[in-house]
């Protein structure tokens, strides 16, 4: 499964050029992806095509009680390393 979805990640750059913006979804209660998911955030973030992008991330499952909570998410994220683009947080 994981090698199946690393091979669909390589195709997104051919979509970049056609894209209004990013919505990344992350799963905050699946802490043992966390790494990986910031990994993809943040190459996402950088590359050149989606330097002007509108980014979203949406932390779902926050109901669940052992969630990441937003100063966590930022955090884990490492958003505040994120300095190439400007960023806010609204819950």
């Amino acid at each position: 499964m994981i090698t199946c979805l690393h091979q669909l990640r390589k195709l997104w750059p051919h979509y970049f050029g056609q894209t209004d913006g990013i919505v990344f979804i992350l799963d905050s209660n699946d802490r043992d992806r966390f790494d990986l998911a910031k990994e993809e955030l943040h190459t996402l973030m950088s590359h050149k095509e989606l330097n002007d992008k509108p980014f979203l991330i949406l932390a779902n499952k926050q109901d669940l009680p052992n969630a990441a909570s937003k100063s966590e998410i930022i955090e884990l994220m490492e958003l505040k390393n994120v300095s190439w683009l400007p960023w806010y947080h609204m819950w």
